[in-house]
């Protein structure tokens, strides 16, 4: 801990997953910080993931020869990808930027950046959930990619290999060994590749709300309000205007997932950011679903076993951060994953959709911000916002501690 750190204020503007593990972390070394946001702590993305921590979760979404599947996708009716119409034209130098990075060298680039930031993902919320005395929340399981093709299978292997490549090691499954790894399952799916090392939240967005608690029971500040700009001031200083009030800090770290570009673009940096929005619905089943945490890898959905029944998550949708969820996206979700075990006992339902931060190299940003180091970057993890939070708060503490 710094001799100065006590003397010196953070804000922290957003109190997700990213914002939460950020908070905890500052107040660890000693800053005094306070947590901005206009919903309460995991409240907007964070609340409704599929709750994967795995540390091999790192081959970018523009891999090459993706885009020849999107027109596939998008005619299917329970495909994994939705592009509004109407918002198309705006997203268009998104894609370009997309298709720009659909290459092996930016791909091995990624991968090789995100296998880093991920590494020690379920170790540190092990950790973690020890300190907030909720080690529930944190279960170990392998990842299990399941296939119902075997040539989807066979394709899917070559980029596999390329996390293996990179010291990841997996597991190939065929017919009875997935049974047995998860006998509620489908006997369509009679492929799989299972990744060890890794695990899920039994409730994100509790493990949210925990976090946030020890942050404050430790002494945080949380402000409930809406940031409407930043002014770095002569001096040093950072002014941070709300509605109806303005707060001053000597550093702040933007942490607003989807809506973070908005932030940044008034300080004069243009980030390529898109909402990818994502959908859930969670089944309230006590039986006949999952045993470990999957993904069904044509659909693009996870399946999580967890404590207010099972979750299936996933689906990617481009309409921006104003147009209403489209709850026919949920319920399809729900459609595929009684496929998926069909022995599913029946209950209640809830759907939801959020709004991930993504950009075109799926990579997040964690960073200064250009021409004032009093502002810190730390969005953009897109689907993986969960696996990356606890290394994302390093790196941001030892930034603000000038590590």
């Amino acid at each position: 801990m710094s001799q100065h750190s006590k003397e010196k204020e953070i804000i922290v503007i957003g109190s997700g997953i990213i914002g939460v593990c950020c908070s905890l972390a500052l107040q660890k070394e000693g800053f005094n910080v306070t947590v901005i946001d206009r919903e309460a702590p995991g409240s907007s993305c964070s609340f409704g993931n599929a709750g994967a921590i795995s540390p091999s979760s790192a081959l970018p979404n523009s891999l090459p020869g993706v885009m020849f599947k999107v027109p596939g996708w998008l005619l299917q009716e329970d495909g994994p990808l939705f592009i509004q119409w109407q918002y198309f034209p705006k997203l268009i130098p998104w894609l370009l930027r997309f298709l720009k990075n659909a290459n092996w060298e930016k791909v091995d680039e990624t991968t090789s950046s995100l296998l880093k930031l991920h590494a020690s993902c379920f170790h540190l919320y092990q950790k973690l959930s020890k300190e907030i005395e909720s080690e529930d929340l944190i279960v170990e399981s392998p990842l299990i990619n399941l296939y119902t093709s075997k040539e989807d299978f066979g394709h899917s292997l070559e980029y596999w290999k390329i996390l293996n490549n990179k010291g990841i090691d997996f597991e190939t499954l065929e017919g009875n060994q997935i049974q047995k790894m998860e006998p509620h399952l489908s006997s369509d799916y009679r492929y799989g590749v299972l990744f060890r090392n890794s695990g899920f939240s039994s409730n994100p967005f509790r493990l949210v709300e925990k976090i946030s608690e020890q942050f404050q029971k430790n002494g945080g500040r949380l402000i409930n309000g809406s940031v409407k700009s930043l002014q770095p001031k002569e001096g040093g200083k950072v002014f941070v205007k709300m509605e109806g009030q303005e707060v001053q800090s000597d550093q702040v770290v933007v942490a607003t997932g989807a809506w973070s570009h908005q932030l940044a673009s008034q300080l004069g940096v243009q980030i390529p950011l898109e909402t990818e929005r994502g959908y859930h619905v969670t089944l309230n089943s006590n039986s006949g679903g999952p045993t470990n945490i999957v993904m069904e890898a044509k659909h693009k959905f996870m399946a999580t076993p967890m404590e207010m029944g099972v979750r299936f998550a996933g689906t990617a949708e481009f309409a921006g951060l104003k147009t209403p969820a489209n709850d026919s996206r949920a319920k399809t979700l729900l459609k595929l994953g009684k496929k998926m075990y069909p022995h599913l006992e029946e209950g209640t339902t809830s759907e939801w959709m959020g709004h991930r931060p993504s950009l075109p190299d799926s990579r997040p940003v964690i960073d200064f911000c250009p021409g004032n180091k009093n502002i810190i970057f730390a969005f953009g993890h897109g689907h993986r916002g969960l696996i990356g939070a606890p290394m994302t708060a390093q790196l941001v503490e030892e930034m603000v501690s000038g590590k």
